[in-house]
């Protein structure tokens, strides 16, 4: 079983680093292109299997994103899963913003395949795996 990773955003160049990094890594993955947070919450409430980690490019605009960030990590799956989030200068947020976005972290975009590799190795501990992780998440005495 491959993990599940979601790109949700219009940047087909950050989409076509965030491929050629798992690629780099070995990393067996299906990737999901989509513009819509629907498109997750669709997933999150079916049967098929969850996303492993979720990018989000940030818009000029960063509401949507906060508000997709609070609907996913009150989701009761959705909150275990680590979001990246993808922003430029135009999006200067501070550490505490992510934080409190709970998000895991943010990378600038344009997105370099050097930084987002370092943060895949950094941070194997980052994809969420939920055949493996959800059973030690719903029972910590495990």
């Amino acid at each position: 079983m491959c993990d599940i990773v979601f790109y949700l955003g219009s940047d087909i160049q950050d989409f076509s680093v965030i491929s050629a990094a798992f690629k780099q890594l070995a990393q067996p993955v299906e990737l999901h292109f989509v513009t819509a947070p629907e498109n997750i919450f669709d997933r999150l409430n079916s049967a098929l299997p969850l996303p492993s980690l979720i990018f989000v490019k940030l818009p000029a605009e960063a509401a949507p994103v906060l508000e997709f960030l609070q609907h996913l990590k009150s989701h009761p799956t959705g909150q275990w899963i680590p979001v990246v989030l993808i922003g430029n200068e135009a999006n200067d947020w501070q550490h505490g913003q992510v934080s409190r976005a709970r998000a895991a972290a943010l990378l600038k975009s344009p997105l370099q395949i050097d930084s987002l590799q370092r943060l895949l190795s950094a941070s194997g501990d980052l994809i969420f795996r939920p055949m493996e992780d959800t059973p030690t998440l719903a029972n910590p005495m495990l």
